[in-house]
Formats: C-alpha cells, structure tokens, sequence
C-alpha cells in the first residue's frame, strides 16, 4: 500500500497541474497566504514528476471533502498532508511532519 500525499495550492498553477493529475478525493458528505508564483510553479513540477501518488487540492469544494486529522487550520502551498490510510478514515488529512506521531 502506497500513502497518498496531498497539498493545497487553489492559485492558477495547482488547477494546471490538477488537469495533469486529478485529485484522488473522498465521497463528498453532505485565505491563503501570497507566494511567488515561481516557487509554486517550481514545487508543482517537482512534485509532479517525482511522485504518482502525490495530489494538489486545488479548491474549496475539493478540500471540504477533507477533515484535518489534528484539527488544525489548512495550510496552502506550504504543508504536506498524508491521507490516512484506513480505507474506514480516508476523509482524514495528517499533517506530514505528524503523521508517524499521529499514526
């Protein structure tokens, strides 16, 4: 089993780069900071091509379909999220510098 690696970027690049890989989203249930479009762009085609099972939630609607495992507020372009790997948990987004603590 391979963890599933997310990170929200709903700027022009991760809407781009989520054409080019679709986000492996939950079943749906019922203020991001300014960055250099460079470093996202950059971020986006590494992450891109060094990683099959690596997402980019690129909206509100997608990231609603989520719950913060710590229950902590999202961070954009910055954090990496390890989906849980529980098929029951899947909505559950660990923050990756946590998850082994959390797991």
């Amino acid at each position: 089993m391979t963890l599933k690696v997310y990170r929200i970027d709903t700027s022009v690049v991760g809407k781009v780069f989520n054409i080019l890989r679709k986000t492996d989203l939950p079943v749906a249930h019922g203020i991001s900071p300014q960055f250099k479009l460079g470093n996202s762009v950059l971020n986006a085609i590494i992450d891109y091509k060094k990683f099959e099972n690596h997402y980019i939630i690129k909206d509100k609607d997608e990231l609603d379909r989520f719950e913060n495992a710590l229950g902590n507020s999202w961070i954009p372009k910055e954090q990496y999220y390890i989906r849980h790997p529980k098929i029951k948990k899947d909505r559950l987004l660990i923050e990756a510098n946590k998850f082994h603590e959390y797991i």
